[in-house]
């Protein structure tokens, strides 16, 4: 599995950019399309929101899938 590193912060972060950020999908127009398909996931829970901000909070993990097979480990430091 791949691991993403980024920094806390007090701004929440768009589910896309995030997506694009850490790889898991190659642009936010394919991170859309894979939320709207119900292809993305946080720990397991579906993500259905595309405007969906996610707060960055030190010392975070979680696991964010996208289609069958990306997976991506987010560590949020």
């Amino acid at each position: 599995m791949d691991e993403f590193k980024i920094l806390a912060s007090s701004d929440p972060i768009w589910i896309g950019n995030l997506m694009k950020l850490a790889g898991a999908a190659p642009s936010t127009s394919e991170a859309r399309r894979l939320i709207a398909g119900r292809a993305v996931g946080i720990e397991g829970q579906k993500v259905e929101d595309e405007q969906l901000k996610i707060e960055l909070l030190a010392g975070s993990t979680f696991v964010l899938k996208a289609g069958k097979k990306k997976f991506v480990r987010v560590i949020v430091e």
